[in-house]
């Protein structure tokens, strides 16, 4: 793959994924009350977090297949997170428990779930610049 394919790719992830990371921070912002109830019922429902763990799942290894760069910070960013989702996906498959209890932990402060959301705001801000507006550089002219 060339390094142009490869800044596309790149800036095409960063039009999906950072408008859905900005989306999800205003999610945990504006539900930051309810964010400790919300949480312990998600995982009362077996059915449902298995589903979304396969989901997720799915999301992860196609943003992983898609785009696997690590040339750039922004193509960093996007390989890392479709690690992640994979990683967050198997987790909720094979071991449920294991994320009740640090979503249990995350949302028992409610300084944390803010503190994510607004870490996750800036990650999406930068991705849906970078994808939407910023020009991709331009690769330097052989010498």
């Amino acid at each position: 793959m060339t390094h142009a394919e490869s800044t596309q790719r790149t800036q095409t992830l960063a039009r999906i994924v950072g408008p859905f990371l900005l989306v999800a921070a205003a999610t945990v912002a504006t539900r930051a009350g309810s964010i400790d109830l919300l949480f312990p019922a998600f995982f009362q429902d077996a059915p449902l977090v298995l589903i979304t763990g396969v989901f997720t799942l799915m999301a992860g290894l196609t943003m992983f297949a898609a785009h696997h760069h690590w040339d750039t910070p922004p193509a960093i960013a996007i390989s890392v997170l479709g690690v992640l989702t994979t990683f967050r996906g198997i987790v909720l498959m094979l071991a449920p428990a294991m994320a009740a209890s640090l979503a249990s932990g995350v949302a028992a402060s409610p300084v944390v779930p803010l503190a994510l959301a607004v870490l996750v705001a800036l990650l999406g801000a930068w991705l849906t610049f970078l994808g939407w507006f910023a020009k991709p550089a331009q690769p330097k002219a052989p010498t």
